[in-house]
Parts: C-alpha cells; structure tokens; sequence
C-alpha cells in the first residue's frame, strides 16, 4: 500500500502531482473541461475522462430499479400530483408509524422527513421534485444509537467493458442521540451528515471505520453475516446499474456528436441500513459520496469520505489506469462485483 489510511500525509498535493507526471508520460494530458461530471476528489481530470456523464442516479432511479427486490425496505415512490390523487394508498402504506419520506435530490439529511400521516407528507412535497415513502426498519443499536454503513463502489470503463467494484473498508455513521421508535427529533434516528449532533461534539466524532467497529463490537459470526450480505447487495447492485449507465454513456456521447473516451470512472456511495438482526437493508444510493467541501457537507465528515476517495485512486485506479498488463489489484479489500460489455 502507499500509506496508511490513519496518517494524515498521504492527503496531499504529492499523489496528485506524481500521477500527473505518470499520466503525461503516457499521452494522458491534464485538462480541465467543465463539461465532463465533477466526481469530487478526482478533480485532477484527463484527457482519458473523469466520470460517467448523466449518471449520478437520483433516488427515484434507484427505487425504480430496485423495487419489489428483498435488500430494499418497503417503499414507494411519488411526486405531489400523484400524492393528490393517492391519499388512500399513503394513508394506508403509512398506518399510523413513523415513516420516512426523502427528496430525491436531498443532501446530507437535509430532505428526509419522518412522517406519520397524509397531511405530514404533503407538508414536505413540492412541484419539483420525485420523493420516496420509506418503511422504518427496526435497527441495530450501538449503546442505544442507531447506526448505518456507508459503502464504496467503483465503476470503470476501459473500451466497452463496464467493470464494478466495492471497496470493503467503508464506515459506520452513528446517529447523534439515543434511538426513539416515537416522535420527530432526527437526530434520534437519522445518521445523515446533517442529522442534529450534541452542540459540543463534531460530527466526525460520529463515524467509525468498519472494520474497526466490527472488530470491536460484533460477534464473529454476526461479521460473517454483515460481510456475507453487503457483498450480495453489491452485486445485485452493480448488475443492475452498470447496464444502465454503459446505455446513458453511450445515449450522451451519440447524442453530443462526441467519441467516448477509452477509460470513464466513477465513484458511488452505498448505504446500507442495519437491523436488529444483523441484516443489511439498502438505504440509498449517493452519486457525490460526500467528496466535495461546501456550505453543506461539513469540513470533517468530508475529509473522511476523501480519505476513502484517495484511498481507492491511489491503491487501485490509479494503477489500474498505468499498468496496461495488469487489470486486477492485490488489496484483499478491493473486490471485483462483475463486468458488462456493450456492444
């Protein structure tokens, strides 16, 4: 490995100008076109892409993909015109217990609701935006917190092979205070970034490195489980986009009058929900997994996500992208999900 993900140094300008060199050496120009995708710490882009365009997937894309499947809570997904017509059918998902109610396009926890009836739904929607009513689950507790784990996942594009990949070493996010199944304080059950956190603590205080936490508070059998089932989330997941995105890749560069270049990536942020049982539930999908500093995403939650983000450059694509004899890393913590070609 080129660092250890504990040592500050690594994040720095020094690999952003070592593979720069390395890239010119290959014919691989920096440059900085506006139109390609801004995938967040990769900002460094070449001439050989940077990111698949029109493919930070919404979350209705994704309830749509991936619904009636068994790793996605119960859900449904509206806008305000069908809410209109369709009270019986909320009143009746809803059943009187706290559910939650997301905006597609929500950042950081900004724009997920706890519900409990119609009238609480239609409070939040709006004319622009699709949402998602979603089952609350029963989760795991960590010393009375609730819990969620955020996930990498990597896509590549080298010619027509679309290939997926999930880095294993992702964290654990803690909600700010005690679980409550009751009421509509966020900061009791919501693990976004944003969630309310105690005044005196930073909110990277609240998140843990999974292999830490498992290490540490999981029996062997239940990491096995954990393991077992985010892996098989993965590739359900990674067959399911990588088609979808080779087609919009394909759609925007016909459509632009533009040549594909040989080699687009870009990174995914999974998360997953954990309940009482050690089963794991997809919770969402982010297409900016929290890379980028701004009003928003808070200084020290980002850098945590970037550390992840440097981490899966330096130690796999990186290479990838130079080595043209070698496709494959040896990090045990990088795991191939499967590939599609397009034809």
């Amino acid at each position: 490995m080129f660092f250890n993900l504990n040592n500050q140094q690594y994040y720095c300008q020094y690999w952003k100008k070592h593979f720069e060199v390395l890239f010119a050496k290959q014919g691989l120009q920096k440059t900085n076109n506006r139109r390609n995708v801004d995938v967040g710490h990769f900002n460094f882009a070449t001439k050989i892409g940077y990111g698949f365009p029109n493919c930070h997937l919404n979350k209705k894309i994704i309830h749509d993909v991936y619904k009636n499947e068994s790793y996605y809570p119960r859900s449904i997904s509206l806008t305000k015109h069908w809410a209109l017509n369709n009270r019986q059918a909320i009143e009746q998902f809803i059943d009187n217990k706290r559910t939650v109610l997301k905006n597609d396009r929500g950042v950081g926890g900004h724009t997920v609701y706890p519900v409990y009836n119609y009238s609480d739904v239609m409070h939040h929607l709006n004319d622009k935006n699709d949402f998602i009513l979603q089952e609350e689950i029963k989760p795991l507790l960590h010393n009375g917190i609730k819990l969620d784990e955020r996930v990498y996942l990597l896509i590549v594009k080298e010619d027509t092979t679309y290939s997926g990949y999930i880095f294993k070493e992702g964290h654990v996010k803690l909600a700010g205070y005690k679980f409550s199944d009751k009421g509509k304080n966020m900061g009791s059950f919501a693990t976004n970034i944003k969630a309310p956190k105690p005044s005196n603590q930073d909110g990277g205080d609240f998140t843990i490195d999974t292999t830490e936490f498992l290490q540490k508070n999981v029996s062997p059998e239940n990491q096995k489980k954990w393991n077992q089932q985010r892996l098989n989330i993965m590739k359900k997941i990674t067959e399911k986009i990588i088609p979808i995105i080779a087609q919009r890749t394909r759609q925007y560069y016909s459509s632009n009058h533009k040549r594909s270049p040989k080699y687009l990536w870009h990174l995914y942020g999974i998360d997953l929900l954990v309940d009482d049982q050690y089963n794991l539930k997809l919770c969402e999908f982010n297409g900016k997994p929290g890379v980028i500093y701004d009003s928003v995403m808070p200084r020290k939650i980002t850098t945590i996500n970037r550390k992840m983000a440097d981490r899966i450059f330096i130690e796999f694509l990186a290479p990838w992208l130079l080595n043209q004899q070698n496709r494959y890393t040896n990090d045990a913590t990088i795991v191939k999900m499967g590939e599609f070609v397009n034809r």
